[in-house]
């Protein structure tokens, strides 16, 4: 889970369904980089200054190694097409001056399917 409080929550949001999901697809489909799930949240509430967070994002792997290997990935100086595009395009800098407040890795215990 990845929270951030965003100068602009709707430029945040927009950036995301624009550039940031097509990517994320993309490499799920490919296999890669193991992320199974990937998605965004807004914050109804609480509200105000005080929040900590207004946005959040998640990357859903299968397995704890697999999200260990996501998290701790650096680069070996080669980037991808596609992530150069996005990289060429993004307005995150500006959105999320301060980047994510913070990333918080958890392990899913338990869950009942819905019937």
């Amino acid at each position: 889970m990845n929270y951030a409080k965003p100068t602009s929550i709707d430029g945040f949001i927009q950036e995301n369904k624009a550039l940031w999901k097509p990517l994320h697809e993309k490499n799920m489909q490919a296999g890669g980089n193991k992320m199974t799930s990937w998605g965004m949240l807004s914050v109804v509430s609480p509200q105000g200054n005080q929040t900590r967070f207004s946005v959040l994002t998640w990357d859903g792997f299968n397995s704890m190694a697999d999200a260990m290997n996501y998290a701790r990935y650096t680069s070996n100086g080669e980037v991808n097409a596609d992530w150069q595009k996005v990289l060429s395009e993004t307005k995150m800098g500006e959105i999320l001056p301060n980047g994510f407040e913070y990333s918080i890795l958890y392990e899913l215990v338990m869950r009942l399917p819905a019937n």
